[in-house]
């Protein structure tokens, strides 16, 4: 019985977004999917909330994943620098063939935004300023360092 409660906690402080140890294992039930946005509503799209510190705004994000888990390596915990200091973001590693995928798809749509999907929550969603290459590639978000841990436990759990 004390075993369940155990159990029974740990899952109830995770749904409730409570901080984990570093040594907490990935979540296996996660997705990860990268996703063109649309400038308006269209059959393809679907409408996701998107929610930052200086935005809140539904996005028109497309249906089709162009990469998801399997894409990945792994994510880890990068320090910031520069102005960043003190803060933390989320630097992915992509497999080989799906760092080629993402280049060929960002080449083609500069000027368009990419949304980055976390178990269905939109967690970032820049512009394409330029193509992406090779097979790291950071998120872009300056948040704290739960909060990044959190993240690329999430991924990891995303990675088949």
């Amino acid at each position: 019985m004390a075993n369940l409660r155990r159990v029974l906690l740990t899952v109830l402080a995770a749904s409730a977004g409570c901080a984990t140890s570093p040594t907490s294992p990935p979540l296996r039930d996660s997705t990860v999917e990268f996703r063109l946005v649309s400038e308006r509503a269209e059959h393809n799209t679907v409408p996701m909330l998107h929610q930052s510190p200086w935005e809140q705004k539904t996005l028109h994000v497309q249906k089709h994943a162009h990469l998801c888990g399997r894409d990945l390596s792994g994510a880890r915990v990068a320090k910031g620098r520069g102005p960043n200091r003190g803060l933390y973001s989320v630097q992915l590693t992509l497999k080989p063939e799906s760092a080629a995928k993402l280049e060929e798809l960002t080449s083609r749509n500069m000027g368009k935004r990419l949304a980055i999907i976390i178990d269905g929550e939109v967690l970032t969603a820049p512009v394409i300023a330029a193509p992406i290459r090779g097979t790291a590639v950071s998120l872009g978000l300056y948040i704290a360092k739960a909060r990044a841990s959190e993240l690329a436990r999430r991924i990891n759990g995303a990675v088949r």
